[in-house]
């Protein structure tokens, strides 16, 4: 079953070199990294869409995406 697709992209020289940076750091892969923000930012625009459609619920919310994601 085929879960990736490949794609080019432009990434700004500063940014591909803290990323290479952090990569060396671990053991993990640029892929992995590049996966893992990508969603996370996916996910905060969901977030901040949820707040404005309930800003009553702001501090939960964003108590909530915090805790998901040990930030």
């Amino acid at each position: 079953m085929i879960t990736q697709k490949a794609i080019s992209l432009k990434i700004n020289t500063d940014l591909l070199q803290e990323l290479d940076k952090e990569t060396r750091l671990g053991w993990t892969k640029r892929n992995s990294h590049i996966n893992k923000a990508i969603s996370l930012y996916l996910e905060f625009l969901d977030l901040r869409r949820r707040v404005r459609v309930c800003p009553h619920d702001r501090d939960y919310l964003i108590e909530a995406f915090l805790k998901e994601h040990r930030i």
